[in-house]
């Protein structure tokens, strides 16, 4: 674990047995040390066996890279803020 707040987290968990108890601990401790974190998983517990990207997943890893921007580009314009 990063405990890095200026770096964007994502945390993807398969929503089985131990990816869901990894995914689990792993924001909550994210949550516990106050750095926000990004939780990629499914709503459905999926089999063990399943590979297949559920429907609701697929958009998840762009959510984050469109907020991964936001934020780059807020901290861009807060710095150059500062300079002037």
């Amino acid at each position: 674990m990063d405990a890095d707040p200026l770096m964007l987290k994502a945390v993807s968990g398969f929503n089985g047995t131990e990816g869901a108890v990894y995914l689990v601990a792993s924001l909550a401790g994210y949550s516990q040390m106050g750095v926000p974190v990004f939780g990629l998983h499914d709503c459905d517990v999926q089999g063990k066996a399943d590979r297949a990207i559920p429907r609701d997943v697929r958009h998840k890893p762009l959510l984050f890279a469109w907020a991964g921007l936001a934020a780059a580009e807020m901290r861009a314009i807060r710095s150059s803020t500062r300079r002037a």
